[in-house]
């Protein structure tokens, strides 16, 4: 983060704990609902915070570290499809590689071919 930003544009510490507990929470189906709860405020505010700061919103941005996890390990292990599925929420290794595909534009499988070539 720049010097030069107002104090307005710092990350207010309720959204670095929401980070937090999305890192922390990837192999879970775990809401948004839920982790604004866990938060002490509500989804509306929620999503709020992450349009102001990020431009975003909250689930999109967990599901930006979701895939993020799995390219990353695609890239860098071995691991079969069906852990990385589940190290990132998914209880069925077909709806992962269907979903990756969909935002990724190609199979896990061949992502991870492009990235070890």
């Amino acid at each position: 983060m720049e010097l030069a930003l107002s104090i307005d544009k710092e990350i207010p510490p309720q959204l670095t704990r929401c980070i937090d507990i999305m890192k922390v929470n990837l192999s879970q189906m775990i809401t948004i609902g839920e982790i604004a709860e866990k938060l002490g405020c509500s989804t509306s505010t929620l999503e709020e915070l992450f349009k102001r700061h990020f431009h975003t919103t909250p689930r999109k941005y967990f599901d930006d570290l979701k895939y993020d996890k799995a390219k990353q390990l695609l890239a860098s292990t071995a691991l079969p499809l069906s852990e990385i599925a589940r190290s990132i929420g998914y209880r069925h290794t077909m709806h992962f590689s269907r979903a990756f595909r969909n935002r990724v534009g190609m199979t896990p499988t061949e992502f991870r071919k492009k990235k070890t070539e």
